[in-house]
């Protein structure tokens, strides 16, 4: 098995170079054309060329490998596009939260991005910022206090899994 694996590195490495050297440049220019700067167009095409590495054998198994290249480079621009369109509109939606925290508080809630549903956010903001009453929340997110109590610890469940405190 690990003669394989050897065997196939050289195979992968070349297929790579050659690869790289055919069209990492056109990659580049036509993400430059559907609008990227040119700092992500080439972030994008290296993701692109990632995926080649982390999936060696499709890539090796493509009959055309340029197209498979640009195939990933437009799902990798599909993404970005995705992404970005949603970071707005969340952006736009917490807009008043943000515009009224301090630093402080805007660093605690970068913490919890990513590991709490955006519906939970406004609502940790509001009980571990603002420090407000479960029992005021509850009223203002029509939830029973129980409900809220556990949307609350389980947000608060992943930042502590998360960031590795185990107290």
């Amino acid at each position: 098995m690990q003669d394989e694996e050897r065997k196939m590195q050289p195979d992968i490495q070349a297929a790579l170079a050659e690869t790289y050297t055919n069209c990492a440049k056109y990659m580049a220019v036509f993400a430059r054309h559907n609008g990227f700067s040119k700092d992500v167009a080439e972030d994008i095409v290296q993701d692109a060329f990632l995926q080649a590495i982390q999936k060696p054998e499709e890539f090796l198994a493509c009959e055309n490998r340029v197209a498979w290249m640009f195939e990933i480079l437009r799902n990798y621009m599909g993404h970005y596009f995705r992404d970005a369109k949603y970071l707005r509109r969340l952006q736009q939606d917490l807009e008043p939260l943000f515009s009224s925290m301090t630093e402080d508080q805007l660093a605690v809630l970068t913490l919890y991005k990513g590991m709490v549903d955006d519906g939970d956010l406004e609502l940790l903001y509001k009980a571990i910022l603002e420090g407000r009453s479960y029992e005021e929340l509850a009223v203002e997110f029509n939830l029973k206090e129980p409900a809220l109590r556990k949307r609350i610890q389980r947000a608060r469940d992943r930042f502590r899994k998360a960031y590795g405190d185990d107290e």
